[in-house]
Formats: structure tokens, sequence, C-alpha cells
């Protein structure tokens, strides 16, 4: 019976360059889907973050008013309050973010009531005594993550000094005692991670519509993933939009 002939050293090799082929195809592979499963959680997870965000930014917006008091049946400002939208981002263009800074600021009122005066034959038809207002304040601005790439956020406080994280001057409640604090209770601090830019574009009419748009990106596994977001937030009261570089 003839002797088997073993494997050459040529063959060894071609034999292991094979599998190393192989082995390469196969990580490639691997890697490419987690690649794909790691971006599709993120765009997922962020998306929804993204439009909680958006939304609580625009129920805020369309609340925004100026604080006022009612008194015998008229309306009466404290003071102008307008939403203070930074110039920055006043062009309609998207705005690329880079440190830190303010967007825009407003504040949110419910109105003071004071009773009519004494004998003016009205005391009986409204109320009787005074009912101080509730005053409140927004304000959205960005920051750098810890981990690199910039944040949104958005606070509404009844403390200026809440406010006044990333903004030169924000409102603060009226003095003279028509006007409480918002509550403890009631304050809420969101923020959006993975904000590359922001775009707003303004309505040609001060108490028109504002669009605001944000890009989320983020590079995974070597692969920069990104998409847009966008909330039409409408006020729904006198609070105009007023462009200043604050």
């Amino acid at each position: 019976m003839a002797g088997r002939r073993g494997f050459t050293l040529v063959e060894i090799l071609i034999a292991a360059g094979l599998l190393s082929a192989l082995l390469l195809t196969f990580f490639g592979m691997f890697r490419s889907s987690t690649g794909q499963f790691q971006a599709g959680s993120w765009r997922h997870v962020t998306q929804k973050d993204a439009q909680v965000f958006l939304n609580h930014l625009r129920s805020l917006i369309e609340k925004a008013n100026h604080p006022y008091v009612l008194e015998s049946g008229n309306q009466r400002p404290i003071e102008n309050q307008p939403i203070m939208l930074h110039t920055a981002f006043s062009g309609n263009a998207p705005v690329t973010l880079s440190g830190t800074g303010g967007i825009l600021y407003f504040s949110v009122n419910t109105p003071a009531e004071r009773a009519p005066p004494a004998g003016s034959g009205m005391a009986s038809l409204l109320q009787t005594s005074n009912r101080p207002g509730i005053w409140s304040g927004v304000a959205l601005s960005y920051q750098p993550m810890p981990t690199g790439g910039q944040r949104l956020v958005l606070i509404h406080s009844g403390e200026s000094a809440d406010l006044n994280t990333n903004l030169a001057a924000p409102y603060d409640c009226p003095p003279g005692g028509d006007f409480q604090r918002l509550p403890t209770s009631a304050r809420s601090r969101f923020q959006l991670d993975d904000v590359e830019a922001v775009r707003i574009i303004r309505s040609p009419i001060a108490t028109g519509p504002l669009e605001i748009s944000v890009t989320l990106a983020k590079t995974v596994q070597g692969r920069k993933v990104s998409f847009v977001e966008t909330v039409l937030a409408k006020p729904i009261h006198d609070a105009g939009v007023t462009v200043s570089s604050f």
C-alpha cells in the first residue's frame, strides 16, 4: 500500500490564507451588523428624546405672554416681556452649535387679579380680594457635553438665577407683589444630547409662528449618523418675537 503524501508548505500557506480571508470576512460582517444595530438603536432612542423635548418647548412657546393684571374687567400689562431670540439664530438658516450660549427666552404667566375699588359698584359682581398671578421664565440654551458634542438645555423656572446659566439678562418676576414665582414642584429642566445644529425660521409677523429644527448627529463605528426633527410653535397670546444679541 502506497504511503500517503503529506501537505506541502505551499498548500499549508494557501489554506492558512483562505482561512484568514474567511475570518476577516466574518469579522467585517459582524462589525458592520453591530455598527448598524448601534446606529439604529441610537437614532431610535434619540428621535424619541428629540420629539419629547421639542413638544415641551412648543407647549411653552404657545403659552408665552407678558405679565398683566386684570382689574375691573380690564387687562393691564405690568412689564413687556416678549420672546427674545438671539441674533445668531434669527437668519432662518441652520446654526452649527459650538461652546456655550443662549438661543431664546421668554416668560409664561397667569394674570394677577385685583379687586375693584371699594364703592365702585362692581365688587359684588367680581372678586372681592386680590389674587396674585404666577410668573415663570423659560430659557433655551446650548452647552458642550462632557463626552463631546453639544447639548440643548430647556429650563422652566420661577427663579431668574436658574435661567441665567447661558443668558446675559433673563427676565425676572415683576416687583410689587402682584405675582408669585412658579412653585418648585412645577419647575422643569430638559436636555437633548448630540445636537449638531439648530435652525429657527421666523414669520415676517412678530406674533407669527416659529419653525424650530434640530439636527442630531453621532459617529457610530466610524460612520456619521444624522437626522432632523422639526416642530412648529405658534404663540397664542400677545408675546411677539424680538431679536437681540443678549
